[in-house]
């Protein structure tokens, strides 16, 4: 081989390893992106499956509408309340479809403090091989949530923090952790009628994805939340990789009258639409 033939294969070798690293980076950053979707919508989830609980009411659950997909419960699964630990134990069981169409299996308790809706009241959850549509929460992970009575503007809210560990349906696993304040914006009025419940979200979080990847996020606009509506409706999440790569996701401007699966995603400085599952 000629020497310049040996530089040309060096050079062609430097090209192809820099594309190759390119396109394994770009990977990452949309696990980042698609794996704390998946950890926001279980986190959220959990919310809603809290508030479902609570207001069961004797067999039944204070759906405020019994047929709307606001009530994320299926009718059969069982809810025990245990007044000597002020406890609320969700059962799945093996598994049920549940009305957001999603399969939960296994068990989950909310253990009260002080009350529920009372300045300063606690609710923590645990979770006893509890699995959201093959995606398994691990039992040693924990949430909780803390009703800070009404802010300024009349509203009520809370404080979130969830520390999380998922295994996903490959067997892989996925650390999530986050500090959120959930202001009610509407829906308060009416006590028992969760469709029209709409929230704000803020605060910030981080996690380590499944192929190892840490990164840190926060709400730089308020996420909308609309109770019956299974994707964020809007705001701005803006991500940091380990390694410096940025990402933002914007969910858009929240429309009452409409429940999109769609946002779109900033990286490098160009924007892509995507579909949110």
């Amino acid at each position: 081989m000629s020497t310049k033939t040996f530089f040309i294969s060096l050079a062609i070798l430097s090209i192809t390893f820099i594309g190759c690293k390119k396109i394994e980076e770009i990977a990452e950053d949309r696990k980042v992106m698609e794996e704390n979707s998946i950890c926001e919508q279980i986190n959220a989830d959990l919310i809603t499956l809290m508030d479902d609980a609570y207001y069961k009411n004797g067999n039944s659950l204070v759906t405020r509408s019994a047929s709307s997909s606001a009530v994320l419960l299926a009718d059969s699964v069982i809810i025990t309340l245990n007044a000597s630990d002020s406890s609320i134990l969700v059962d799945f069981g093996t598994g049920y479809l549940c009305r957001d169409g999603r399969t939960r299996k296994g068990k989950t308790k909310f253990t009260f403090s002080n009350g529920f809706r009372v300045a300063n009241a606690k609710v923590t959850q645990t979770f006893d091989n509890f699995s959201v549509n093959g995606y398994s929460i691990s039992n040693s992970s924990t949430r909780s949530q803390t009703y800070k009575g009404l802010n300024a503007s009349n509203q009520p809210h809370w404080d979130f923090i969830a520390n999380l560990t998922l295994t996903t349906p490959t067997l892989q696993t996925i650390q999530w952790s986050s500090n959120r304040v959930r202001t009610m914006i509407s829906g308060f009025a009416t006590a028992f009628n969760f469709s029209d419940d709409v929230y704000e979200i803020s605060g910030s979080g981080s996690g380590t994805t499944s192929t190892g990847s840490t990164f840190t996020l926060s709400i730089t606009k308020n996420l909308t939340v609309k109770i019956g509506c299974k994707h964020i409706q809007s705001g701005i999440i803006d991500m940091v990789r380990g390694n410096g790569s940025k990402i933002s996701i914007d969910y858009g401007n929240f429309v009452s009258t409409t429940c999109d699966n769609q946002a779109v995603l900033t990286y490098n400085g160009k924007d892509y639409n995507i579909t949110l599952q």
